[in-house]
């Protein structure tokens, strides 16, 4: 199946967009809203669990469940990227890096769009399904891994 889910949150923890892909089930609006408050929640636990490397932390990367894996990449800005896929998901990193691109080239430079505001532009959604698409078809392997770990990343300067 690939990516699942995308969800894209500022860095107050505001949800500013949502996108299901393969026949999800649709959430109501608070529903998504507390999908990113929570993940944002926890995002800062992560990166502050350990008291001698919270400065350096970068909270989570990625959340392994037994039905899904959730990755995480947040931009120098402290926008998080989040893609939610299939445990037999392959490559979501370099993906992560074309959705942050997309969000750089079709949102940000856009006269109408606000920052910190909820992004609304079709070129934005276009060039997102087809970065969705072209991952599916290509980083995806056919044997399911189950584990239930939560991974974070510590940068060592």
């Amino acid at each position: 199946m690939g990516v699942q889910s995308i969800y894209v949150i500022n860095k107050a923890g505001g949800l500013i967009y949502h996108q299901d892909y393969d026949g999800r089930p649709q959430l109501d609006s608070n529903e998504y809203l507390r999908v990113g408050s929570v993940f944002f929640s926890v995002y800062v636990i992560a990166s502050q669990i350990d008291p001698h490397l919270a400065a350096q932390s970068s909270g989570i990367m990625s959340l392994d469940g037994d039905t899904f894996t959730l990755h995480c990449f947040q931009s120098p800005t402290g926008v998080k990227f989040v893609l939610v896929t299939d445990t037999t998901d392959i490559g979501p990193d370099e993906t992560l890096i074309e959705i942050y691109q997309t969000y750089a080239d079709y949102a940000l430079k856009n006269p109408f769009y606000e920052l910190e505001m909820p992004i609304r532009c079709e070129k934005f959604e276009e060039k997102l399904t087809a970065v969705v698409r072209n991952h599916n078809t290509t980083r995806s392997k056919s044997t399911p891994a189950v584990s239930t770990t939560l991974t974070s990343r510590t940068s060592s300067s």
